[in-house]
């Protein structure tokens, strides 16, 4: 049996599952080197924003800098958030989480899952 090359519908799964991976490969990619290199600290969901829906997240760096920044993610207002950040750029934030970290490996899975369909259907 050979395999067909993909067109029309097929190839668009394909694709779609490919994004996935790609997307979960470079989050995982980012959220890890953070957590090697940058700076554990705790921050506190400070506010919400509606459109697109994230909340707010402040934190105080080591040396002592107030940051806000925007997650990705909808958090509880109020909430304590375990982070990473980069020295260099405190703006740049991973949140330290196992849902969050599972959450990369999960769209890299659906992902993987996905691709074979486009030759099956």
């Amino acid at each position: 049996m050979t395999a067909q090359p993909l067109t029309g519908s097929n190839a668009l799964i394909f694709a779609f599952g490919l994004g996935l991976v790609l997307a979960g490969a470079h989050l995982l990619l980012h959220s890890s080197q953070l957590r090697r290199r940058g700076q554990h600290v705790w921050g506190r969901v400070t506010g919400l924003e509606t459109s697109p829906p994230r909340a707010q997240v402040s934190f105080q760096t080591v040396e002592g800098t107030a940051v806000t920044v925007e997650s990705r993610y909808r958090l509880a207002p109020g909430a304590a958030v375990p982070l990473y950040y980069d020295p260099a750029q405190p703006a740049h934030v991973a949140i330290d989480s196992p849902l969050y970290r599972r959450g990369t490996y999960a769209l890299i899975a659906l992902g993987l899952a996905i691709m074979p369909l486009a030759w099956l259907l």
